[in-house]
């Protein structure tokens, strides 16, 4: 047969293993709600005795509570259910009602009680229980388990294991390894110069003595519902009976911070495998997920709070996770003008590259003398070090493989993804590739790059891992850059991953000089497919084809979604806590084509009254009523172009607040180096998302608006300074560009009035008089109109922008709508009405 039109169909059967599996305990949540799981803790639990011991019979007696109770359960929904059945069958009698009634508060209880069950098992957070989606918590706990389920994957010589033993023990061994320390190696010669940031006031405040109200704040900010570790017991456990708990808890919690010694059982850990790929194939395509005891978090978090708050000191502003003040989006705006610069750079002798490093299991490859060291260089008290120590060396793991833990093993290094420290400390170790960076850039070793004379040197920028290099396109910085790179390798034992890395160039270097610099560092060159923190990093001139794949994903979320019941009210709460937040990082920088924002807002109109994407029924109204606010008779659905807007109205406020940042150095550098923000012109050849901030001047007109503290700040015509004028500014003015404070006498600090009444109109005066004066030292400052606090929201801003793009007038009976949405009954009865 030469050819043929039959298209094969594959079945793929496996064993399914019906013997039952020693799965870990878990505290059901419907149990914290009974008496009898009360007054088992409270028999159980003895104030003097140990943490793990009383858990340990806390978990023996819930176990055999546990059994009668699901068997009662069951066995009463069925007797009511029989019994109503009796009781409304035709004729109905009076004297039944009341009996009807108990019956069915009993029966709604039960059903509340399944639905929480399924919820807790299916990990959904977005959706609130109460609204009877018990057949989507089920179905999504069913896809859930089918989805993590391991059935094979390949070993190191590629060939299939299929047997769950030797997936089991493939998959512990592989963990051995990668949690296996490297032989010792010098590099303390490396950190030579390295600063000490850590004052005696930082000190004084990390080590401080723990406090008991420090402790519960630490519980009670905890996720309630994240997956527990060994011990079985739940966020929700401890806050539910803290009162009885509490005591024991904190002193153990004190103990551990006066002694720096790890209570017994608490840092034990289950590693859970999370796919990072569709249909994994190797355990390498797994990211292991540490799931903590939350006793151990307690401590972990106190910890971490403590840290956080010093981080913007200690951390290189080059560093933007995990850091107040900071965010991705910092990043990404460097990266992608310096990649429209090379874009647009095609002549001259200024040649520059971009260095993207992917590294290998970042956390999981810390070494723990290296960290240890750093903290040290740093000048943190040893007490705080060693109380580091104890969090990260007393680690013992074992793998959680389909749903059954395996044996135990210690670790020699990595730190662990889901303890509440772990980033902090990631972060404290990266800024080892910038003191090395630094160092090299003040030798001349390394040149970085500028992209045009007023501009900040770029050198490199980090977001946790995600790290790039700026460089001159020639082999000997390439090396330079690769000796850099080694180094900090040898200090924290990072590791980069040549084959998912990748180098970028300007486009006037030549072909020669850029396969040259590949060959000679090994790394790929990017391709149009090329991602960075999840933007793409080449776009052709198709707006609409580059983030065409925001539309794909949400069609394919709402296609796996399209089978499930779920009400009016659940389909709310996807539409908004889901749905619409997928496109909402890319708008933050980018003002999307107006076509791909009506496709979406079709898509989500569609599945909201279809339950399918794909499919438009019968829409019951307009689509602006979607989009008007609930208070007002809408439904209180986002315009994506309107949230679009707001979004990067947020940006822009930070580009006019956040002056000293690199990325906002980097703007004012190549678009308004001599005016400000809302004097800028958008240029000719302007990036995308300088013209999206751009675009969204137009938001940040409707209510921004100066303080006056000195005046000396802000243009008498040009900045809105006068909030109860029209736009907030003066028509009618001096016409030389004069300072607000040439209107100010400087001996009374009060408003010169015979200069008003000679240069402004009476009732530009009479508004102006009206301002308040701040202090002569206080610098002017920004402030959003549409806050009583002066601070700007995503919230206002839309609310701003869509009633200005809709000139929408509010609508009658205000207070009724409000009263009927704050109904405490389930949302699918609140559509109805």
């Amino acid at each position: 047969m030469v050819a043929s039109d039959h298209c094969p169909i594959r079945i793929d059967l496996y064993y399914k293993d019906n013997r039952r599996r020693r799965t870990p305990f878990r505290v059901d949540e419907r149990w914290l709600e009974k008496e009898g799981c009360k007054e088992i803790v409270c028999r159980e639990w003895e104030p003097g005795g140990l943490s793990s011991n009383q858990l340990n019979k806390c978990e023996r007696e819930l176990k055999a509570w546990a059994k009668d109770f699901h068997r009662n359960s069951i066995l009463r929904e069925r007797e009511i259910v029989s019994r109503l059945d009796i009781l409304q069958q035709p004729p109905r009698i009076p004297e039944n009602v009341e009996e009807e009634k108990i019956l069915i508060a009993e029966l709604t209880r039960i059903w509340l009680e399944e639905e929480a069950f399924w919820s807790q098992c299916s990990r959904v957070a977005w959706l609130q229980k109460g609204d009877q989606n018990t057949s989507f918590f089920h179905s999504s706990t069913i896809h859930r388990k089918h989805r993590n389920k391991i059935l094979r994957l390949r070993n190191e010589v590629g060939n299939w294991v299929e047997d769950e033993a030797g997936l089991k023990g493939m998959s512990v061994g592989f963990f051995k390894d990668l949690f296996k320390a490297r032989d010792s190696i010098e590099f303390t010669h490396l950190l030579q110069g390295f600063p000490a940031m850590v004052t005696g006031e930082m000190n004084e405040d990390l080590c401080a003595n723990v406090t008991r109200e420090e402790i519960r704040r630490a519980v009670f900010s905890l996720g309630a519902r994240k997956a527990p570790g060994p011990d079985g017991f739940s966020g929700k456990f401890y806050r539910k009976y803290w009162d009885t708990i509490g005591e024991t808890l904190c002193r153990e919690v004190e103990e551990f911070f006066d002694s720096a010694s790890m209570p017994e059982g608490w840092n034990d850990t289950h590693i859970v495998m999370v796919p990072k790929v569709d249909q994994p194939e190797t355990i390498s395509q797994f990211r292991p997920i540490s799931c903590c005891n939350f006793r151990y978090k307690i401590i972990s978090k106190i910890m971490s709070t403590r840290l956080k708050k010093w981080t913007p000191d200690l951390v290189s502003e080059l560093q933007t996770a995990f850091t107040g003040g900071r965010l991705i989006q910092d990043n990404i705006i460097i990266v992608h003008e310096t990649l429209h610069h090379f874009k647009n750079h095609k002549r001259g002798n200024r040649r520059d590259m971009m260095m993207k490093l992917d590294m290998k299991k970042a956390y999981d490859m810390v070494e723990w003398d290296c960290l240890e060291t750093l903290l040290r260089q740093y000048g943190f008290d040893e007490r705080w070090c060693k109380w580091v120590t104890a969090c990260i060396r007393t680690v013992s793991f074992s793998v959680l493989f389909n749903g059954e833990a395996s044996e135990r093993f210690c670790p020699s290094r990595g730190i662990r993804q889901g303890d509440p420290l772990s980033p902090f400390l990631f972060i404290l170790m990266s800024n080892a590739l910038t003191f090395l960076i630094d160092k090299a850039v003040r030798e001349e070793r390394i040149k970085g790059i500028k992209l045009n004379s007023r501009c900040p040197t770029l050198t490199h920028c980090l977001f946790a891992d995600d790290t790039v290099i700026f460089g001159k396109a020639n082999i000997q910085e390439a090396g330079r850059i690769l000796e850099v790179i080694n180094d900090y390798g040898a200090i924290t034992g990072q590791e980069v991953n040549i084959h998912k890395s990748s180098i970028l160039f300007s486009a006037n270097v030549p072909v020669e000089e850029k396969n040259d610099i590949i060959n000679h560092i090994g790394f790929a060159s990017s391709n149009c497919h090329s991602k960075y923190l999840g933007v793409p990093t080449e776009w052709g001139n198709s707006k609409k084809e580059t983030f065409y794949f925001l539309i794909q994903r949400m069609e394919k979320m709402g296609e796996a979604w399209k089978s499930l019941l779920l009400s009016h009210g659940g389909k709310e709460v996807l539409l908004k806590s889901v749905i619409q937040a997928i496109p909402s990082f890319i708008m933050c920088l980018f003002l999307l084509p107006v076509s791909l924002t009506k496709k979406m807002d079709s898509l989500l109109s569609n599945f909201f009254w279809s339950g399918s994407m794909q499919k438009s029924n019968l829409h019951w109204c307009r689509k602006e009523v979607l989009c008007t606010p609930k208070s007002e008779g809408g439904l209180g659905f986002r315009s994506f172009r309107d949230f679009n807007l707001a979004l990067l109205a947020k940006q822009a406020w930070r580009l006019m607040n956040n002056t000293d940042t690199l990325w906002s150095r980097l703007i004012k550098g190549l678009y308004f180096p001599r005016g400000n923000f809302l004097s800028a012109k958008k240029g000719s050849k302007p990036s995308w998302i300088w013209a999206s901030l751009w675009e969204s001047k137009k938001v940040i007109d409707l209510g921004a608006v100066r303080v006056i503290g000195s005046g000396d700040d802000t243009w008498i015509e040009q900045d809105p300074w006068v909030p109860f004028l029209p736009r907030a500014c003066i028509q009618s003015g001096p016409q030389n560009h004069a300072k607000v404070s040439s209107w100010i006498d400087t001996e009374s600090r009060k408003w010169n009035d015979e200069m008003l009444q000679r240069q402004v109109s009476p009732t530009e005066r009479d508004a102006i008089l009206r301002v308040p004066i701040g202090e002569e030292d206080t610098k002017d400052f920004w402030a959003w109109r549409f806050n009583d606090d002066g601070k700007f929201t995503v919230k206002t801003a839309y609310h701003a922008v869509h009633s200005a793009v809709t000139d929408h007038q509010t609508m009658n009976n205000v207070e009724k709508w409000k009263w009927m949405w704050s109904l405490n009954i389930p949302p699918k009865l609140k559509f109805f009405v």
